[in-house]
Protein backbone atom coordinates (compact mmCIF):
# COMPACT_ATOMS: atom_id res chain seq x y z
CA UNK A 1 0.00 0.00 0.00
CA UNK A 2 1.23 3.50 -1.05
CA UNK A 3 1.14 6.79 0.88
CA UNK A 4 -0.67 9.51 -1.26
CA UNK A 5 -0.62 13.13 -1.20
CA UNK A 6 -3.15 15.79 -1.21
CA UNK A 7 -4.52 19.55 -0.26
CA UNK A 8 -6.92 19.37 3.39
CA UNK A 9 -10.35 20.59 1.70
CA UNK A 10 -11.65 21.44 4.96
CA UNK A 11 -11.65 19.88 8.62
CA UNK A 12 -13.41 20.52 12.04
CA UNK A 13 -15.57 23.24 12.24
CA UNK A 14 -19.26 23.54 14.04
CA UNK A 15 -21.82 21.21 13.12
CA UNK A 16 -25.14 23.38 13.51
CA UNK A 17 -27.40 20.44 12.98
CA UNK A 18 -25.82 18.47 15.94
CA UNK A 19 -24.78 21.55 18.29
CA UNK A 20 -21.03 20.01 18.57
CA UNK A 21 -17.87 20.49 16.60
CA UNK A 22 -17.24 18.43 13.65
CA UNK A 23 -14.06 15.88 13.90
CA UNK A 24 -14.24 15.14 10.65
CA UNK A 25 -13.05 16.64 7.24
CA UNK A 26 -12.02 16.24 3.74
CA UNK A 27 -9.19 15.98 1.51
CA UNK A 28 -8.83 16.98 -2.64
CA UNK A 29 -6.69 14.04 -3.88
CA UNK A 30 -3.29 15.66 -5.51
CA UNK A 31 -3.80 13.40 -8.53
CA UNK A 32 -7.48 12.81 -8.78
CA UNK A 33 -10.31 15.18 -8.47
CA UNK A 34 -12.35 12.86 -5.91
CA UNK A 35 -12.93 14.26 -2.38
CA UNK A 36 -11.43 11.87 0.31
CA UNK A 37 -13.32 11.55 3.92
CA UNK A 38 -11.23 11.25 6.80
CA UNK A 39 -11.85 11.08 10.69
CA UNK A 40 -10.00 12.78 13.85
CA UNK A 41 -9.19 9.41 14.79
CA UNK A 42 -7.40 8.98 11.36
CA UNK A 43 -4.44 11.15 11.85
CA UNK A 44 -0.98 11.16 12.88
CA UNK A 45 -0.58 15.25 13.57
CA UNK A 46 -2.27 17.58 15.97
CA UNK A 47 -5.75 18.66 14.64
CA UNK A 48 -4.91 22.31 14.97
CA UNK A 49 -2.22 21.46 12.14
CA UNK A 50 -4.77 20.28 9.75
CA UNK A 51 -6.03 23.77 8.03
CA UNK A 52 -7.41 24.55 5.16
CA UNK A 53 -4.89 23.58 2.12
CA UNK A 54 -2.39 22.13 4.51
CA UNK A 55 -0.50 19.40 2.48
CA UNK A 56 -0.68 15.56 3.67
CA UNK A 57 0.19 12.23 3.15
CA UNK A 58 -1.87 9.51 4.01
CA UNK A 59 -3.15 5.93 3.35
CA UNK A 60 -6.40 5.22 1.56
CA UNK A 61 -8.83 2.63 2.24
CA UNK A 62 -12.00 1.17 0.72
CA UNK A 63 -15.45 1.34 1.80
CA UNK A 64 -18.55 0.37 1.61
CA UNK A 65 -21.29 3.01 2.34
CA UNK A 66 -25.05 2.15 3.03
CA UNK A 67 -26.10 2.14 -0.65
CA UNK A 68 -22.78 -1.07 -1.34
CA UNK A 69 -21.60 1.50 -3.01
CA UNK A 70 -17.68 1.96 -2.78
CA UNK A 71 -16.51 4.97 -1.36
CA UNK A 72 -12.41 5.62 -0.54
CA UNK A 73 -11.43 6.90 3.07
CA UNK A 74 -7.98 8.41 3.71
CA UNK A 75 -5.99 7.39 7.58
CA UNK A 76 -2.76 7.90 8.57
CA UNK A 77 -3.14 11.51 8.31
CA UNK A 78 0.45 13.11 8.63
CA UNK A 79 1.61 16.94 7.75
CA UNK A 80 3.64 16.46 4.12
CA UNK A 81 6.70 18.05 6.17
CA UNK A 82 6.93 15.23 8.43
CA UNK A 83 6.64 12.70 5.91
CA UNK A 84 9.88 10.16 6.11
CA UNK A 85 8.56 7.87 2.76
CA UNK A 86 11.27 8.85 0.42
CA UNK A 87 8.74 8.29 -2.86
CA UNK A 88 5.95 10.58 -1.55
CA UNK A 89 8.84 13.37 -1.11
CA UNK A 90 10.36 12.60 -4.26
CA UNK A 91 6.46 12.42 -5.59
CA UNK A 92 6.02 16.06 -4.04
CA UNK A 93 9.29 17.47 -4.73
CA UNK A 94 8.90 16.76 -8.85
CA UNK A 95 5.04 17.99 -9.09
CA UNK A 96 4.64 21.29 -11.03
CA UNK A 97 2.13 22.47 -8.17
CA UNK A 98 3.85 24.95 -6.47
CA UNK A 99 1.46 24.05 -3.38
CA UNK A 100 2.52 20.48 -3.41
CA UNK A 101 6.61 20.42 -3.81
CA UNK A 102 6.87 24.10 -2.06
CA UNK A 103 6.89 22.56 1.90
CA UNK A 104 8.73 19.58 1.21
CA UNK A 105 11.54 20.62 -1.46
CA UNK A 106 14.38 21.36 1.14
CA UNK A 107 13.70 17.76 2.62
CA UNK A 108 14.45 16.35 -0.64
CA UNK A 109 17.39 18.26 -1.49
CA UNK A 110 18.91 17.55 1.55
CA UNK A 111 17.96 13.78 1.55
CA UNK A 112 19.18 13.82 -2.72
CA UNK A 113 22.75 15.70 -1.02
CA UNK A 114 23.13 13.12 1.84
CA UNK A 115 22.36 9.99 -0.24
CA UNK A 116 24.29 10.96 -2.94
CA UNK A 117 21.01 9.51 -5.60
CA UNK A 118 21.01 12.37 -7.92
CA UNK A 119 23.44 14.29 -9.57
CA UNK A 120 24.39 17.99 -8.18
CA UNK A 121 23.55 19.20 -11.84
CA UNK A 122 20.54 17.15 -12.01
CA UNK A 123 19.37 18.87 -8.30
CA UNK A 124 20.71 22.42 -9.54
CA UNK A 125 18.52 21.45 -12.90
CA UNK A 126 15.30 20.78 -10.95
CA UNK A 127 16.22 24.18 -8.66
CA UNK A 128 16.45 26.71 -11.59
CA UNK A 129 13.01 25.05 -12.64
CA UNK A 130 11.88 25.40 -9.43
CA UNK A 131 12.55 29.13 -9.41
CA UNK A 132 11.16 30.14 -12.56
CA UNK A 133 7.49 28.19 -11.48
CA UNK A 134 7.71 30.68 -8.34
CA UNK A 135 5.89 34.33 -7.82
CA UNK A 136 8.42 37.67 -7.50
CA UNK A 137 7.17 37.04 -3.65
CA UNK A 138 8.31 33.79 -3.74
CA UNK A 139 11.23 33.40 -5.09
CA UNK A 140 13.52 35.59 -2.38
CA UNK A 141 12.78 33.08 0.27
CA UNK A 142 13.24 29.94 -1.71
CA UNK A 143 16.54 31.10 -3.22
CA UNK A 144 17.47 31.88 0.77
CA UNK A 145 16.29 28.41 1.16
CA UNK A 146 18.94 26.65 -0.59
CA UNK A 147 21.47 24.76 1.14
CA UNK A 148 24.81 26.86 0.29
CA UNK A 149 26.79 24.01 -1.14
CA UNK A 150 24.72 24.90 -4.25
CA UNK A 151 25.72 28.58 -4.49
CA UNK A 152 29.08 27.39 -4.05
CA UNK A 153 28.93 24.70 -6.79
CA UNK A 154 26.60 26.87 -9.03
CA UNK A 155 27.56 29.90 -11.04
CA UNK A 156 24.33 29.11 -12.66
CA UNK A 157 22.25 29.47 -9.10
CA UNK A 158 24.20 32.31 -8.09
CA UNK A 159 23.30 34.65 -10.70
CA UNK A 160 19.50 34.15 -9.68
CA UNK A 161 20.37 36.12 -6.59
CA UNK A 162 20.41 39.66 -5.71
CA UNK A 163 23.28 41.57 -4.26
CA UNK A 164 22.05 41.93 -1.39
CA UNK A 165 20.72 38.33 -1.24
CA UNK A 166 23.88 37.06 -2.29
CA UNK A 167 25.78 39.07 0.76
CA UNK A 168 23.18 37.76 2.94
CA UNK A 169 23.61 34.59 2.54
CA UNK A 170 27.49 34.66 2.25
CA UNK A 171 27.50 35.96 5.61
Amino acid sequence: MNREVGKVKWYGGFNSKTGRPNDYGFISHMTNSEDLYFNKRDMKCSENSLKQDAIVSFYLKTVNNKNCNINYQSFDINLIQNEEDLDVIKTCALSNQVIFWQPIFNKYLQTCMSNKNQSVDELIALCIKKFNLLSTYQKDSFLQSLPQELYLISKDIRKLLQPQQAIKIFL
